[in-house]
């Protein structure tokens, strides 16, 4: 594995910088009030500086030939029934794809992730990402 990662970045310049961008996304934390989709003031902070980051992350991917596929995936608390916060979790999921929409993001870099029953604890109810960068020379 060490070997595998050490050839990739001799072979990739941008891998280094490309981890590294995926990773502060995946820091990255949207939070919303119980039973709600809507979002605070820091959450839409959050939400255009994660737009910023995947901006770059996608400019530099294209240049390693690689494509970027996010996933959202929402979580809530445990408050309300499964079926409420199932629901809940894929509403807030789309609020924070059609704001990175919003900010420039295409729609196409999204996959679709099933709605989650993840409950968190109160503190935890919030939206995370997950990134995948593909290589597109592999496909084909």
């Amino acid at each position: 594995d060490h070997i595998e990662t050490r050839n990739l970045q001799t072979f990739d310049p941008n891998f280094t910088r490309l981890n590294t961008l995926k990773t502060k996304i995946q820091k990255s934390k949207v939070f919303f009030a119980t039973s709600d989709i809507k979002l605070n003031p820091v959450s839409e902070t959050s939400i255009k500086k994660v737009s910023q980051l995947l901006h770059q992350l996608i400019t530099l991917a294209k240049q390693s030939h690689k494509l970027v596929h996010v996933s959202i995936i929402a979580s809530s608390d445990n408050i309300g029934t499964e079926a409420i916060n199932k629901k809940l979790t894929q509403q807030r999921a789309d609020v924070v794809k059609n704001k990175l929409i919003n900010y420039g993001i295409s729609s196409e870099v999204f996959k679709p992730t099933a709605p989650h029953t993840q409950t968190a604890p109160k503190s935890e109810r919030s939206v995370s990402y997950q990134i995948h960068l593909i290589d597109k020379l592999r496909d084909i």
